[in-house]
């Protein structure tokens, strides 16, 4: 977490790429750490471009958003990419909070 949040004070005024942002991160400490990571990037005007697979850190994130951070919920976006098995071709879906909410709600996938 140390290493992530120099990270974006490094990058103030810019924007962070985090492949698997879950690594290393106990599930128990997921909501904390959500608060912690968007509050410095908020703070630090800084835009995460983030991966996981990782569905408890999903569910996080979305509760955190709800709960604690609902002022961050209209500059928040979901990105799923999906591969066409038949022609190898990937196609990405943007969603909205409310559209990537209402997914984890409904239980959809969207780690793709």
């Amino acid at each position: 977490v140390f290493r992530l949040l120099a990270e974006i004070i490094l990058n103030r005024g810019s924007r962070l790429m985090i492949d698997e942002i879950d690594t290393g991160i106990h599930f128990s400490r997921f909501k904390e750490f959500w608060k912690v990571v968007l509050t410095a990037a908020k703070e630090n005007d800084v835009q995460l471009f983030m991966t996981t697979h990782n569905e408890e850190c999903i569910k996080y994130f979305k509760e955190v958003l709800e709960n604690d951070l609902p002022e961050l919920k209209e500059d928040v976006r979901s990105i799923s990419l999906v591969e066409n098995h038949k022609t190898k071709q990937v196609f990405s879906f943007t969603y909205s909070f409310e559209e990537f909410e209402s997914n984890v709600n409904l239980g959809n996938e969207i780690r793709g």
